[in-house]
């Protein structure tokens, strides 16, 4: 899991012009206190992906704090509906 989040870490620090320690420090400061580091958020997408843990949506939905939470809310279940073949 951890390539999968390097590459995409790097790919987005370059379409920002920023570094990648910059993105992985914002989304992990952004998920904390329910993913608390890098490898901690690998763990969390592999339990997942394996349907083993709701730890990476509960921390994604806690931490919903845009102008139309709702809106947040129903892409999440999107993603995690497709991810989950539903």
């Amino acid at each position: 899991m951890s390539e999968v989040r390097l590459g995409a870490v790097s790919a987005v620090a370059e379409r920002f012009g920023v570094t990648e320690e910059t993105i992985a420090d914002a989304f992990i400061r952004q998920l904390r206190p329910q993913i608390a580091s890098t490898s901690d958020f690998d763990e969390a997408v592999d339990d997942w992906f394996k349907g083993k843990s709701d730890r990476l949506k509960i921390a994604l939905l806690s931490h919903i704090s845009s102008d139309e939470p709702q809106q947040d809310a129903d892409a999440i279940a999107g993603l995690i509906g497709y991810v989950e073949g539903k």
